[in-house]
Protein backbone atom coordinates (compact mmCIF):
# COMPACT_ATOMS: atom_id res chain seq x y z
CA UNK A 1 0.00 0.00 0.00
CA UNK A 2 1.70 3.25 -1.27
CA UNK A 3 -1.06 5.35 -1.47
CA UNK A 4 -0.99 8.08 1.60
CA UNK A 5 -2.65 6.39 4.77
CA UNK A 6 -6.44 7.68 4.80
CA UNK A 7 -6.81 6.55 8.85
CA UNK A 8 -5.03 4.87 11.82
CA UNK A 9 -5.77 1.58 12.56
CA UNK A 10 -5.40 0.51 16.20
CA UNK A 11 -5.05 -3.30 16.54
CA UNK A 12 -4.23 -6.09 19.05
CA UNK A 13 -2.40 -8.85 16.95
CA UNK A 14 -4.72 -11.82 18.45
CA UNK A 15 -8.35 -9.96 17.90
CA UNK A 16 -9.92 -11.62 15.23
CA UNK A 17 -12.26 -8.42 14.99
CA UNK A 18 -9.33 -6.46 14.91
CA UNK A 19 -7.79 -8.95 12.04
CA UNK A 20 -10.77 -8.81 10.25
CA UNK A 21 -10.16 -5.02 9.72
CA UNK A 22 -6.96 -5.09 8.38
CA UNK A 23 -7.48 -7.51 5.90
CA UNK A 24 -10.17 -5.55 4.59
CA UNK A 25 -7.93 -2.39 4.82
CA UNK A 26 -5.81 -4.71 2.47
CA UNK A 27 -8.63 -6.61 0.16
CA UNK A 28 -10.42 -3.29 -0.35
CA UNK A 29 -7.09 -1.14 -0.63
CA UNK A 30 -7.85 1.11 1.76
CA UNK A 31 -4.35 2.49 2.95
CA UNK A 32 -3.98 3.14 6.28
CA UNK A 33 -0.92 3.39 9.59
CA UNK A 34 -1.29 0.52 11.42
CA UNK A 35 -0.98 0.91 15.07
CA UNK A 36 -0.44 -2.49 16.91
CA UNK A 37 -1.06 -2.30 21.21
CA UNK A 38 -0.44 -4.19 23.64
CA UNK A 39 -2.68 -6.56 25.55
CA UNK A 40 -4.05 -5.90 28.13
CA UNK A 41 -4.73 -2.07 26.69
CA UNK A 42 -3.27 0.61 28.05
CA UNK A 43 -5.50 2.57 30.14
CA UNK A 44 -5.30 5.44 28.57
CA UNK A 45 -7.02 4.17 25.27
CA UNK A 46 -10.44 4.55 26.46
CA UNK A 47 -9.98 8.03 25.84
CA UNK A 48 -9.78 6.74 22.25
CA UNK A 49 -12.63 4.73 22.54
CA UNK A 50 -15.27 4.32 25.50
CA UNK A 51 -15.32 0.65 24.84
CA UNK A 52 -11.90 -0.36 25.49
CA UNK A 53 -11.83 -2.40 22.97
CA UNK A 54 -9.60 -2.65 19.47
CA UNK A 55 -9.99 -2.18 15.97
CA UNK A 56 -10.70 1.60 16.31
CA UNK A 57 -10.01 3.99 12.76
CA UNK A 58 -9.19 7.04 13.46
CA UNK A 59 -9.62 9.30 10.13
CA UNK A 60 -9.35 12.51 9.69
CA UNK A 61 -13.24 13.06 10.81
CA UNK A 62 -14.09 10.76 13.07
CA UNK A 63 -12.83 7.74 15.19
CA UNK A 64 -14.76 4.78 14.17
CA UNK A 65 -16.06 1.85 16.10
CA UNK A 66 -17.03 -0.82 16.71
CA UNK A 67 -15.71 -3.70 14.16
CA UNK A 68 -19.27 -3.29 12.13
CA UNK A 69 -18.75 0.70 12.01
CA UNK A 70 -15.52 0.53 10.62
CA UNK A 71 -16.44 -2.29 8.11
CA UNK A 72 -19.21 -0.35 7.11
CA UNK A 73 -17.35 2.98 5.90
CA UNK A 74 -14.28 0.99 4.30
CA UNK A 75 -16.91 -0.60 2.26
CA UNK A 76 -19.09 2.50 1.37
CA UNK A 77 -15.67 4.46 1.47
CA UNK A 78 -14.12 1.87 -1.52
CA UNK A 79 -16.92 1.17 -3.46
CA UNK A 80 -17.74 -2.22 -2.78
CA UNK A 81 -20.70 -3.77 -3.44
CA UNK A 82 -23.45 -4.23 -0.70
CA UNK A 83 -22.71 -7.03 1.60
CA UNK A 84 -25.26 -8.85 3.77
CA UNK A 85 -25.11 -6.51 7.52
CA UNK A 86 -27.28 -9.21 9.08
CA UNK A 87 -24.68 -12.10 8.62
CA UNK A 88 -22.08 -9.91 9.61
CA UNK A 89 -23.26 -8.17 12.89
CA UNK A 90 -24.53 -12.17 13.85
CA UNK A 91 -20.80 -13.26 12.83
CA UNK A 92 -19.73 -10.47 15.20
CA UNK A 93 -22.21 -11.33 18.27
CA UNK A 94 -21.28 -14.84 17.81
CA UNK A 95 -17.76 -13.91 17.53
CA UNK A 96 -18.43 -11.95 20.84
CA UNK A 97 -19.75 -14.79 22.84
CA UNK A 98 -17.13 -17.62 21.83
CA UNK A 99 -14.64 -14.67 23.52
CA UNK A 100 -16.50 -14.17 26.24
CA UNK A 101 -16.62 -18.36 26.40
CA UNK A 102 -12.62 -18.85 26.41
CA UNK A 103 -12.16 -16.13 28.35
CA UNK A 104 -13.84 -17.43 31.46
CA UNK A 105 -12.21 -20.92 30.73
CA UNK A 106 -8.79 -18.90 30.71
CA UNK A 107 -9.20 -17.43 33.53
CA UNK A 108 -10.04 -20.28 35.74
CA UNK A 109 -13.86 -18.71 35.90
CA UNK A 110 -16.53 -21.97 36.43
CA UNK A 111 -19.94 -22.35 38.36
CA UNK A 112 -19.48 -22.04 42.10
CA UNK A 113 -20.90 -25.07 43.78
CA UNK A 114 -23.27 -22.68 45.48
CA UNK A 115 -26.82 -23.04 43.97
CA UNK A 116 -26.19 -21.16 39.74
CA UNK A 117 -29.11 -18.74 39.83
CA UNK A 118 -29.50 -18.68 35.63
CA UNK A 119 -29.75 -22.99 36.17
CA UNK A 120 -27.14 -22.93 33.27
CA UNK A 121 -22.77 -22.12 32.62
CA UNK A 122 -22.88 -19.49 29.83
CA UNK A 123 -19.87 -20.45 28.37
CA UNK A 124 -20.90 -23.83 27.74
CA UNK A 125 -24.23 -22.41 26.25
CA UNK A 126 -22.06 -20.45 23.55
CA UNK A 127 -20.27 -23.51 22.64
CA UNK A 128 -23.12 -25.28 22.50
CA UNK A 129 -24.64 -23.33 19.63
CA UNK A 130 -21.41 -23.37 17.58
CA UNK A 131 -22.73 -26.10 15.09
CA UNK A 132 -26.12 -24.74 14.37
CA UNK A 133 -24.92 -21.46 14.16
CA UNK A 134 -22.63 -22.34 11.41
CA UNK A 135 -24.96 -24.55 9.76
CA UNK A 136 -27.04 -21.42 9.34
CA UNK A 137 -23.82 -19.28 8.29
CA UNK A 138 -23.07 -22.18 5.63
CA UNK A 139 -26.27 -21.22 3.88
CA UNK A 140 -25.62 -17.56 3.44
CA UNK A 141 -21.69 -17.26 2.57
CA UNK A 142 -20.20 -17.00 -0.79
CA UNK A 143 -16.65 -18.88 -0.77
CA UNK A 144 -16.14 -17.87 -4.35
CA UNK A 145 -16.48 -14.06 -4.45
CA UNK A 146 -15.95 -13.25 -0.47
CA UNK A 147 -17.30 -9.93 1.18
CA UNK A 148 -17.13 -9.02 4.67
CA UNK A 149 -19.09 -11.37 6.15
CA UNK A 150 -16.55 -14.58 4.70
CA UNK A 151 -14.13 -12.70 5.77
CA UNK A 152 -14.75 -12.24 9.52
CA UNK A 153 -16.06 -15.90 9.41
CA UNK A 154 -12.37 -16.96 8.51
CA UNK A 155 -10.87 -14.58 10.90
CA UNK A 156 -12.64 -15.79 13.79
CA UNK A 157 -12.42 -19.61 12.93
CA UNK A 158 -9.00 -19.10 12.63
CA UNK A 159 -8.62 -17.72 15.76
CA UNK A 160 -10.50 -20.10 17.28
CA UNK A 161 -8.50 -22.76 15.56
CA UNK A 162 -4.82 -21.34 17.01
CA UNK A 163 -6.53 -20.37 20.26
CA UNK A 164 -9.50 -23.17 21.45
CA UNK A 165 -9.96 -25.53 18.62
CA UNK A 166 -14.32 -26.27 18.90
CA UNK A 167 -15.11 -30.16 18.26
CA UNK A 168 -17.08 -29.26 15.37
CA UNK A 169 -16.79 -30.23 11.94
CA UNK A 170 -17.49 -27.46 9.55
CA UNK A 171 -20.08 -28.08 6.76
CA UNK A 172 -18.27 -28.21 3.21
CA UNK A 173 -18.70 -24.65 2.20
CA UNK A 174 -17.29 -23.48 5.34
CA UNK A 175 -13.70 -25.59 4.93
CA UNK A 176 -13.61 -24.49 0.93
CA UNK A 177 -14.58 -21.12 1.93
CA UNK A 178 -11.30 -21.31 4.42
CA UNK A 179 -9.00 -22.88 2.30
CA UNK A 180 -9.56 -20.00 -0.08
CA UNK A 181 -9.15 -17.53 2.19
CA UNK A 182 -5.97 -18.89 3.39
CA UNK A 183 -4.25 -18.32 -0.12
CA UNK A 184 -4.87 -14.60 0.12
CA UNK A 185 -1.98 -12.18 0.53
CA UNK A 186 -4.49 -10.60 3.32
CA UNK A 187 -4.75 -13.28 5.28
CA UNK A 188 -0.93 -14.57 4.74
CA UNK A 189 0.08 -11.31 6.15
CA UNK A 190 -2.03 -10.85 8.95
CA UNK A 191 -1.56 -14.05 10.35
CA UNK A 192 -0.91 -13.43 14.58
CA UNK A 193 1.85 -14.48 16.41
CA UNK A 194 1.58 -18.02 18.59
CA UNK A 195 -0.02 -17.64 21.24
CA UNK A 196 -1.10 -20.30 24.82
CA UNK A 197 -3.02 -20.08 27.58
CA UNK A 198 -0.59 -22.38 29.05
Amino acid sequence: MSQEPKGTLYYVDGSPFARLIRVLVREWTYPTTEVKLPFPLPDDFFDLSPLGQVPVLRTKEKVLFPTAAIASHLSEATGQKPYDTQLLAALLSWADSLVAAFYQEWAGLVPVPKKNALGFDPATCNLERVGPFLDWVAQRIDPKTPGAPEFALGCILNWVDSRRPIDCKHPEVITELIRRLGDRASFQETVPAPWSAD
